[in-house]
């Protein structure tokens, strides 16, 4: 069995430090931020995933769904201590929801920072969509695990709302 997860979100939410924990358990605050994208492959439970690490600059909006077309899920990340996060959260849930039926689960990254976001919002926004939400710290590890796993149920998917042509193999 196979899932592709990606993860969304604007730049410095801990996009590639929570593939950092998802992949090695550490945390490295000199990790480089990903320039486009970039694909890990691990195995997990019985499953071999494949994460991708896109960016969140602006400029990269454009070839972002490249990436989540037929993802298992995608991982929509804000950052708990900067509110504007999380309306861009909101922005890429509309986008991923326009273009294709891939499973979305909602992560506060950076717990372990003093929070800006409302718990009443996030409780509203999630409810009202009917998502999975999670609060990680990627740099303790506190609910790192329990993201992966719930990513890692769901099934790599056939996407009939659009039909990406490859021939390519794998991530990397």
């Amino acid at each position: 069995m196979k899932s592709k997860i990606v993860l969304l979100g604007d730049t410095g939410v801990g996009k590639t430090t929570l593939i950092q924990q998802f992949t090695t358990h550490e945390y490295n605050p000199m990790i480089t931020s990903s320039l486009s994208a970039a694909c890990v492959q691990m195995q997990f439970m019985d499953k071999k995933l494949e994460i991708w690490d896109t960016a969140g600059q602006e400029k990269y909006n454009s070839i972002t769904p490249i990436y989540y077309r037929k993802a298992s899920c995608v991982l929509l990340v804000f950052d708990l201590s900067h509110s504007f996060t999380f309306e861009r959260v909101k922005w890429w849930f509309e986008e991923v929801r326009r273009t294709t039926k891939t499973n979305m689960i909602v992560v506060g990254n950076k717990s372990d920072l003093k929070r800006k976001v409302s718990p009443i919002d996030v409780k509203f926004f999630v409810e009202s969509n009917k998502l999975t939400y999670f609060e990680t710290s990627s740099k303790t590890g506190d609910g790192v695990k329990e993201v992966l796993k719930a990513a890692a149920e769901y099934d790599f998917i056939q996407d009939d709302m659009l039909d990406l042509k490859t021939n390519k193999k794998g991530c990397c």
